[in-house]
């Protein structure tokens, strides 16, 4: 296929290539090796930035619903010359963008990314004061803790019947994400024995020992969260956004949007069907029926 004179075929290698990474604490750039990688396998990796920190492309991802428009684009745009700068007006929806510019304060964004293995913060600080007026170069505070489901997954395995660790270390990885989706929002599942029958996983005594090792699990992540919100000083963190698979887990969006409220801020939960509302209300312009179905629809791809 193709759009417009470009043709996927031909020339998707040579578009320049950006590898999401965590940002650990003392971790090593590996920005280099990386981008050999790229170029062993034949990618085309831009040479001054071939990855970018996952956390802030999690809040960029957010806050541009998907656009990501992270650099400015060269010559043509007007405002200062070669330096990273995020183009806000073309991310972020028209009420939105309006609202950032009119403000006379500062306006935080946090965004708590509940990965596979490691949990990415992001806080965005977009400052419209009067001495400064810079919203349009927002100030970026963030960092990866290595903590993610994939500690959790032992940790429910170990409680559960020797049965049912047989059955699970027999299905595939794929059928086992399934189940465990069930199992870790309190419902039970059947599986196949390798030996025949079937056996149900998740039920009874079963069920309370799962939910307690996800809730050990969700404060590990509030304390992380806890952790970096104190990094943050002062800075007031107006609204915050959970993504990620772990916070598709019932019992940790529970807790952690209870910590965001007790701290004082405002959970903006992408997955309550009132959203689409909610950012009508915060000024992101009108919109029809069909237009906040495919929001609520979009909503859950972005989480």
């Amino acid at each position: 296929q193709s759009l417009g004179a470009f043709s996927f075929e031909r020339d998707v290698r040579e578009l320049p290539v950006r590898v999401s990474v965590p940002k650990l604490e003392g971790g090593k750039d590996h920005t280099k090796l990386i981008q050999q990688i790229l170029l062993d396998a034949g990618w085309n990796a831009p040479p001054d930035v071939s990855t970018v920190f996952e956390p802030e492309s999690n809040a960029i991802g957010i806050l541009s619903r998907g656009r990501n428009a992270t650099w400015t684009p060269a010559v043509q745009d007007f405002r200062p010359l070669p330096e990273r700068s995020i183009a806000m007006q073309r991310m972020l929806e028209p009420g939105i963008a309006s609202a950032f510019s009119n403000m006379r304060d500062h306006y935080g964004v946090l965004v708590t990314d509940i990965g596979a293995f490691t949990t990415d913060l992001s806080f965005i600080k977009f400052d419209s004061s009067f001495r400064t007026d810079n919203w349009n170069r927002p100030q970026v505070t963030q960092i990866s803790y290595e903590l993610g489901v994939s500690e959790l997954d032992p940790a429910v395995l170990k409680v559960l019947s020797g049965e049912a660790q047989s059955a699970i270390s027999a299905e595939s990885s794929t059928t086992w994400e399934v189940h465990k989706r069930s199992l870790y929002a309190g419902k039970a599942s059947k599986l196949a024995k390798p030996t025949g029958g079937t056996v149900i996983v998740g039920d009874g005594p079963e069920a309370a020992a799962i939910a307690h090792e996800v809730a050990v699990f969700a404060g590990r992540v509030c304390a992380a969260r806890a952790k970096f919100r104190a990094r943050l000083g002062a800075d007031r963190v107006h609204t915050e956004f959970l993504t990620g698979g772990g916070s598709k887990i019932p019992i940790v969006r529970a807790m952690l949007g209870q910590c965001i409220v007790d701290d004082g801020g405002i959970f903006s939960d992408l997955q309550d069907p009132r959203e689409p509302d909610q950012a009508v209300n915060a000024g992101a312009g009108t919109m029809t029926t069909s237009v906040k179905e495919r929001r609520g629809r979009r909503n859950n791809e972005l989480v």
